[in-house]
């Protein structure tokens, strides 16, 4: 069969069928070029721009349902806030809050219309999704201002899923997990247990309470967590960190881009802290084995820790550690270091600048020191039992209230031992002084 084509009459003329063409070919160049802005519309989100002076409609509906048990709510493309606190057991109360803005009132009435929430109960799962309507392909419409605020009253054993959220969730009290993910999400718990996950591209994150393991992510966002306990706590972020009182069997590992990091009576099987641009402050933590502070631009505080290694490393910034136990290896490329009743079972120290050390060494262990400018200050107990050699630009000194067997106080170059010399100690500047005092200093300059 052959089809034949015939144009119309009014299209008849050469001319104005080519007129027609390079018309629908600069039609299709405007919607390849600027279709997605003209006639799209990405899903919606509640803090799309809404005029000024915009009214504003709300109308709130509220269930209550009868349960058997402890149920698992789940809100899929969240828009708007979830509050959820526990109360009787056997029911579960339900208000679901409809918003949506408008020039006027008659205006943001009709664009409530366009707002529902559908509430879906089964045996042991309550759906609340909510849905928006923009209308379709090419006469969309904004979804600014429309969402839906949630507040449940549940039994405490109840768990939550949240996916693809755009708005807040604040829990408090639920004891079988929650887990919240989205692309913009404030995320506030309290006392929740059964594991937490929270994963969202823009928010803050806070936890008050949370066992059963914690996995906190954020792109933008500071995070915070506090008495925190389970099989692991990982926390990664883009801005500032602080977690603050946990118990946690296995690793803890805290990682951010661009933010300080703060640890605060943190104890787990590891304990790794590392940050791209900012310090890190690790205060009264332990970890059973390697307790690990890295960062390339900032400096690291350790105070009253003990790891069974401990490691700090810096590419610019300061090192200091204040009542450290542990073996220990703190390098820094640009900075000094300082170590304040200190008791490694081993160091290793690198640095740029000054070094100060007060503390007991550990006789079963290898000790060195090393700075390429800068002056090393050693302070001791008098009974001190040492094998030192050391080696400095500017000569080395040694308090008149040590004895030095096998050479002499000023040498540039001094290898000797001090009662006995059971703890072999190396220090070395290539520009600078070597002192080695009895005693314990006030504080260390810096």
């Amino acid at each position: 069969m052959v089809v034949s084509f015939t144009w119309p009459g009014w299209l008849g003329s050469e001319s104005m069928r080519k007129y027609l063409i390079v018309g629908l070919v600069i039609l299709g160049a405007i919607l390849v070029l600027f279709g997605a802005d003209l006639f799209r519309r990405e899903p919606a989100t509640i803090d799309d721009q809404v005029p000024e002076g915009s009214v504003e409609a709300s109308e709130a509906e509220k269930r209550t349902l009868d349960t058997s048990g402890p149920v698992q709510l789940e809100f899929p493309n969240l828009r708007g806030s979830v509050t959820i606190k526990t109360g009787e057991p056997g029911t579960v109360v339900v208000t679901a809050i409809r918003r949506a803005s408008g020039a006027d009132d008659e205006s943001a009435r009709r664009e409530l219309e366009l707002v529902t929430s559908e509430i879906t109960p089964s045996p042991g799962r309550l759906v609340l999704a909510t849905k928006i309507d923009t209308g379709r392909w090419p006469f969309t419409r904004s979804a600014a201002g429309k969402h839906v605020d949630y507040q449940l009253v549940v039994q405490e054993g109840s768990g939550v899923i949240v996916t693809n959220g755009v708005g807040s969730v604040k829990i408090n009290g639920l004891k079988e997990g929650v887990t919240v993910t989205g692309p913009k999400v404030d995320v506030s718990l309290t006392n929740v247990n059964g594991g937490i996950k929270v994963r969202v591209d823009l928010g803050q994150i806070r936890v008050d309470g949370g066992g059963g393991g914690l996995e906190l992510s954020t792109r933008q966002g500071s995070i915070s967590a506090g008495k925190v306990g389970g099989k692991a706590l990982t926390v990664i972020g883009n801005e500032n960190i602080s977690l603050l009182d946990g118990e946690i069997v296995g690793d803890v590992k805290v990682s951010s881009q661009s933010g300080d990091i703060k640890i605060l009576r943190i104890h787990g099987k590891s304990v790794t802290a590392d940050v791209t641009k900012g310090s890190i402050d690790i205060e009264e933590t332990t970890a059973d084995g390697a307790l690990t502070a890295t960062t390339k631009e900032g400096g690291i505080s350790l105070t009253r820790t003990n790891a069974e290694t401990l490691e700090a490393t810096t590419s610019s910034g300061p090192i200091d550690l204040s009542e450290t136990q542990g073996a220990m290896d703190l390098s820094t490329n640009n900075g000094g270091v300082s170590l304040w009743r200190a008791t490694p079972r081993s160091l290793r120290v690198s640095a740029t600048d000054a070094v100060y050390f007060s503390g007991l060494f550990s006789p079963l262990g290898q000790h060195s020191i090393a700075t390429s400018s800068g002056d090393i200050a050693v302070y001791v107990a008098k009974e001190s039992s040492l094998k030192l050699d050391a080696s400095s630009s500017d000569g080395v000194s040694v308090d008149p209230m040590i004895t030095l067997k096998g050479g002499s106080s000023g040498d540039k170059h001094l290898q000797a031992s001090i009662n006995d010399g059971m703890a072999p100690l190396t220090l070395s500047t290539k520009k600078g002084s070597i002192r080695i005092q009895t005693g314990e200093p006030r504080f260390f300059p810096r």
